[in-house]
């Protein structure tokens, strides 16, 4: 499903030059076991001629060769798209008017989940019956901002500019109804946000409307100055309907408990994300009933929520039933033990979406550490549980900041240290002193370049193999030269040394080792991207 909607909003995104891309997603029909989920990507883009509607989904197709050399890409995204939509039980097509736009759709058909599993959705007090302006040029952005807060049981009003939302707010403190919050994006026409809220904070009437900051073009100093307007909250766009939710309910909340809103800090989707570790849900796979009771209570205490299972065999069920954040795994269980559960449970597992595993043992030895490397589990914690130390390896986990690459053992135990990011260790994915020293000492740039590759690498991966497939030598060189270069600035050597192989194959038209080299590069992919999943970015020079 995500590499479908991945090669749409790209193509989408890569023909729009001026506009806006949507991408919805709405109920097509259902029964009492199975949901078909129609999807829509919609564009303002160039749009598409007629008589290429039809072959549009053929391997390496494009509009012409004119946008192939302006736009880039092979044409293989949507051929790929077609597959995966088909595996999913779906079907996938295209509306389009050339120089107007375009509307990909696909279905897919989902099983639902077993009676009694749904998600219970409860609205505090605080949020429910709040009456909330969004103000927004943008059509799209308000029309999403109301959706949510009308899942949330809120009141609302809309205005597309400042002097909208300014007449807006002052008939309602005529009428008797006032506003209890304002979301203002910053990037208007006339009046932006910034100007709004000053304007909004000069009026007697208005003064103590909680005003939210939302801004795509967040910079260094912005959250203070808002502050000091009287922002309560500034959210950087894109921002998550999580977020959006625990925002408003964080303001209201400080505004609540707190006579001298000018001493509270401002709410920032940091401040959100440590509250959002307060939700996490963990479960803990333990056969023995006192290990699980101990364990249970230790979490609750530290303020997670948690649920115990007796063996691997029902860990594995349970993580099909319900989205664990992490699982604590004790290694020697009846049935199926912690290793072979881990096992199972990778293979399951699709793309990156990884639950962190922690494991549980009494053994503290090197072989140890080996076996739950080699069975795909992340952490290690001896027992008996100390609460610190459980508490530090699921911190360390749940920030992606350590796994058990360059761990050392000792008799005594196991302690884990993190990846210096500053210095290449053996083989390993990135040399870090030359990525840092080639993005000019510039972390932030690094981890976005770093973060973008990751992104790109299914397109490219189902790319590559579908080359290998059907042959086509030219297409293996090209891609796999661009892949080589990315990699290259990435200073991710092995990764750059695979395509190498793959590009000169495609040049020698001798495409015979290619699977086995096509499985050497995706090892080193995989590598690479669990890699990234433990720096520690604050560590980075």
């Amino acid at each position: 499903l995500r590499q479908i909607l991945v090669n749409l909003a790209g193509n989408a995104i890569k023909f729009t030059e001026k506009g806006e891309v949507i991408i919805r997603a709405a109920v097509d029909k259902q029964d009492d076991t199975q949901a078909t989920v129609r999807f829509e990507v919609i564009d303002t883009g160039i749009g598409i001629p007629r008589d290429r509607m039809n072959t549009l989904f053929d391997s390496f197709s494009q509009v012409d060769s004119s946008h192939s050399r302006k736009y880039g890409g092979t044409g293989l995204g949507l051929a790929i798209s077609r597959k995966l939509s088909k595996m999913m039980g779906g079907r996938i097509g295209v509306k389009s008017e050339q120089g107007k736009g375009s509307t990909f759709w696909f279905t897919a058909v989902f099983e639902k989940q077993p009676k009694g599993r749904e998600h219970e959705i409860i609205i505090p007090g605080n949020i429910r019956e709040k009456h909330i302006l969004v103000v927004d040029d943008n059509e799209t952005n308000r029309y999403i901002l109301k959706e949510y807060l009308k899942s949330w049981h809120c009141r609302f009003d809309e205005a597309s500019g400042g002097a909208d939302a300014l007449g807006k707010l002052g008939k309602a403190v005529a009428e008797g109804d006032p506003f209890d919050i304002a979301i203002l994006d910053m990037q208007m026409p006339e009046m932006d946000g910034e100007t709004l809220g000053r304007n909004i904070k000069a009026n007697p009437d208005l003064k103590n409307i909680i005003l939210v900051m939302l801004t795509s073009m967040s910079q260094r100093g912005d959250a203070r100055r808002t502050k000091e307007i009287g922002f309560a909250a500034y959210l950087t766009k894109p921002v998550k309907q999580s977020q959006v939710y625990d925002c408003l309910a964080t303001v209201i909340g400080k505004q609540a408990g707190t006579k001298d809103r000018h001493s509270t800090p401002i709410v920032t989707r940091h401040t959100i994300s440590e509250e959002h570790r307060r939700k996490i849900r963990i479960l803990i796979a333990e056969d023995n009933i006192t290990n699980q009771m101990v364990a249970l209570n230790i979490l609750k205490k530290l303020g997670f929520r948690s649920d115990a299972v007796a063996n691997g065999k029902e860990a594995v069920k349970a993580l099909e039933m319900i989205p664990y954040d992490l699982v604590l795994m004790d290694v020697q269980m009846p049935e199926m033990d912690g290793l072979e559960a881990t096992k199972e449970i990778r293979k399951r597992e699709k793309d990156s979406e990884r639950v962190p595993i922690i494991a549980m043992t009494a053994h503290a030895m090197k072989e140890d550490r080996e076996r739950c490397l080699e069975a795909g589990m992340n952490d290690y914690v001896s027992k008996p549980v100390e609460p610190q130390k459980l508490l530090e390896a699921i911190e360390r986990q749940l920030a992606g900041s350590a796994q058990f690459a360059g761990s050392v053992s000792t008799k005594k135990g196991i302690e884990k240290q993190g990846i210096p990011p500053g210095k290449k260790q053996e083989n390993s994915p990135i040399d870090f002193k030359k990525a840092i020293k080639r993005a000019m000492g510039d972390k932030e740039f690094l981890k976005k370049m770093l973060e973008q590759f990751t992104m790109s690498m299914p397109v490219q991966v189902q790319t590559l193999k579908a080359a290998i497939e059907e042959g086509n030598a030219e297409i293996l060189q090209r891609e796999a030269h661009t892949l080589k270069g990315s990699a290259a600035n990435l200073s991710a050597d092995n990764i750059a040394a695979a395509a190498l192989r793959l590009e000169q194959m495609g040049r020698e038209k001798d495409l015979t080792a290619g699977e086995q080299t096509f499985g050497e590069l995706e090892a080193e992919l995989t590598r690479f991207e669990a890699y990234l999943g433990r720096i520690d970015w604050s560590q980075v020079a």
